[in-house]
Order: structure tokens, then C-alpha cells, then sequence
């Protein structure tokens, strides 16, 4: 992850280079199968693994995920909480994660979806930081998805920019 930066005493715009910030492993089961206006319900539960320097210990995360599959556009509603620990800190903060996430698959193109987020994570004792994404996921061979995104912060508790992007293994599709 990359973040741009202005130095205050120069008046520049800069690189400030870091490592990837996270790096995580999640599992998703969709409980509930809606239809017409009653949404899917699903879980995603996982590990948190911090890859950057100077943080260590595992982190935890699980979100309840609402999905309504309309004909040209899937609404998806999240709403979550996990655990935080930052650099050598003995205590583990609570986190609270909300999300909403329209994908809009593109028509010439079937296997890919343009996609947008707006999200926000209230770490215990720490301000909301308020996110917008957007970006793109596809369908390739053998279930397996990939998706790639830029994000930046909406105030100045978040990141000015950001890149995030991952890899689904798809175990037993079925339609929506």
C-alpha cells in the first residue's frame, strides 16, 4: 500500500512507501436464501494477519452480510465487529464495521462487475473513519473470483488512498 502525502515543510507531494497493511483469510456461508425483496443472509468470519512493521498478534473480524439480487444490481448490507491490536500492545480494542456495497454487473462483459463501497470502522476509543471504494471484481475459471480496489478516506481520521485486492475459491456454487 502506497500513500500520498504532502510534506508540510516543502510544499511536495510524495511517495510514503509501506507494506501491505493486512492480510487476512475469511470464510463465507450464506445462511438464508431470499427471493424477490427478502435478502440472502450470510456470515464471513476470519483472521486478521498484520503484516507491517512493528504490529503483531492476530486479529478477528465477523459481519452478517444482507443481499438483495435485483436484475441489474446487487445491494449488499454489512454490519460486523472484531477485535484490534496495534503495535506491541498488550489489550485488544473492539471493532465495529458497517458497510453498504452495490455491484453492477457491466453487460457486454457477464464475468465482470463494477463495484463501489461505502464503509466505516469505529475502533473502541478512536473516531469513526468513513471510506469510499470502488472498483471492479471478475468471474474466472474454476469459481475462482478476483477482485481489485482504490480507496480513499472520507475525514481525516482515515487514510488518504489506499489499494486492497483479493482472490475467492468458490466451494459448491450455487445461483443467487
Amino acid at each position: 500500500m502506497g500513500e500520498l502525502i504532502d510534506n508540510e515543510y516543502k510544499g511536495e507531494l510524495g511517495i510514503k512507501e509501506k507494506q501491505f497493511a493486512n492480510t487476512a483469510g475469511f470464510y463465507k456461508k450464506v445462511w438464508w436464501r431470499g427471493s424477490n425483496l427478502i435478502p440472502n443472509f450470510a456470515t464471513e468470519t476470519g483472521i486478521v494477519l498484520p503484516t507491517e512493521k512493528d504490529i503483531s498478534g492476530l486479529n478477528f473480524e465477523g459481519t452478517g452480510i444482507f443481499s438483495w439480487y435485483l436484475n441489474n444490481l446487487t445491494c449488499h448490507l454489512t454490519l460486523g465487529g472484531g477485535t484490534e491490536k496495534e503495535n506491541f500492545e498488550h489489550n485488544r480494542r473492539g471493532l465495529f464495521i458497517y458497510g453498504v456495497i452495490l455491484d453492477v454487473p457491466v453487460p457486454r462483459y457477464k464475468k465482470l462487475h463494477i463495484v463501489t463501497e461505502y464503509s466505516g470502522e469505529k475502533v473502541e476509543h478512536s473516531i469513526l473513519d468513513h471510506q469510499l471504494l470502488g472498483g471492479m471484481m471478475w468471474e474466472g475459471p474454476k469459481n475462482i473470483e478476483y477482485d481489485i480496489a482504490g480507496f480513499t478516506g472520507l475525514n481525516n481520521e482515515s487514510v488518504d488512498w489506499g489499494m486492497t485486492m483479493g482472490i475467492t475459491f468458490v466451494i459448491g456454487k450455487t445461483k443467487k
